[in-house]
């Protein structure tokens, strides 16, 4: 389990407000509140804004050539946060073809 420092509501929102600008900027950031409600320790929310971030994944590789781009089945940065929260014996709700379950289920193992 995780433990949670003070300022990590304040850090949450300097990466929200980050990944605002590069929106701006044209290109994504890592899943910021992904990020956060895995530090607050929030598996509840931790699945839900999983789920928005698989979407949000999809969505933007679905625009014109994006779609042939290596990146597109998999996001390195979701999967990786998805498998530590795993690794730390939360259950993981969310089923997509973005996110490897046999993947997933090897995290157990270790």
């Amino acid at each position: 389990m995780w433990t949670t420092a003070s300022s990590s509501g304040a850090a949450a929102q300097r990466a929200l407000q980050e990944a605002e600008k590069a929106k701006d900027w044209g290109f994504a950031m890592p899943p910021a509140v992904l990020l956060s409600q895995l530090v607050e320790g929030d598996e509840e929310s931790f699945n839900l804004a999983l789920a928005d971030a698989l979407e949000a994944h999809r969505a933007y590789y679905q625009v014109a050539d994006r779609a042939d781009d290596p990146d597109a089945s998999v996001n390195l940065d979701i999967l990786a946060l998805a498998c530590h929260a795993r690794r730390g014996g939360w259950t993981i709700r969310v089923e997509s073809h973005y996110l490897p379950q046999d993947l997933l289920r090897a995290v157990e193992t270790f």
